[in-house]
């Protein structure tokens, strides 16, 4: 939605003119500016839920007018209608993948049909993986994984407990920076995100965290 990129940009001004008073010592400003980062937060969240309820009413039509799908078979049992998507991180995953890929930027769209977790975009000519994590019982907390060999630019999609998905989108100069301070396990990157204070922060080694609010909801790289 234009106006939530707009009001995201104006969240990150904020964020970074908030660290600038805060080294300065400016408690006044640091005050102003927190009080308009609130408003601002208020507003997109408020965009946000009018978008999720238009997405609902549209999966509703579209599951109207759509054949149903055959149920689906997972070691040996069948899955009744509606379960195929909770049975599994992995499912409720490519569902989200799906829906991130629907709402590309035009330029950052894949030519050919996605599976799996990375995908070619010609235009841009990048290897975009796009991990997923549900919050779970991890309060605040995602661990996502990308095949290391596999793409270029990352996007990791933060789903927490109550439903929102966060995607944060890192371009190539971004995992060129930091990609050696990533933790590895078998051929994959993993990526450690938490939220503190209302940020979100990607863990590295060795103890270091990196603000990702630049990253956050934008399509950074993808436009």
């Amino acid at each position: 939605m234009e106006m939530v990129t707009r009001l995201e940009k104006h969240r990150s001004n904020l964020l970074r003119r908030i660290a600038t008073a805060a080294q300065k010592g400016e408690t006044t400003a640091v005050m102003a500016h927190t009080n308009r980062l609130q408003r601002v937060e208020r507003l997109i969240s408020q965009l946000e839920e009018v978008d999720r309820e238009v997405r609902a009413l549209e999966d509703v039509e579209t599951a109207t007018s759509e054949p149903a799908l055959p149920p689906q078979r997972e070691g040996g049992q069948e899955q009744t209608e509606g379960s195929a998507w909770r049975s599994s991180g992995k499912e409720r995953g490519a569902r989200r993948r799906l829906e991130f890929l629907k709402n590309l930027p035009p330029r950052a769209r894949p030519a050919d049909p996605v599976t799996g977790a990375v995908f070619k975009a010609p235009k841009l000519r990048l290897r975009i993986g796009v991990a997923y994590a549900h919050e779970g019982d991890r309060v605040n907390k995602w661990f996502l994984g990308l095949h290391e060999a596999k793409f270029d630019h990352a996007v990791l999609l933060c789903e927490s407990r109550d439903g929102r998905v966060r995607h944060f989108s890192l371009p190539k100069e971004f995992m060129a920076q930091h990609r050696h301070a990533l933790s590895r396990k078998n051929s994959q990157l993993k990526f450690n995100v938490v939220k503190r204070g209302g940020g979100y922060f990607l863990l590295v080694r060795p103890g270091r965290h990196i603000n990702l609010e630049e990253f956050r909801d934008n399509y950074y790289g993808l436009r």
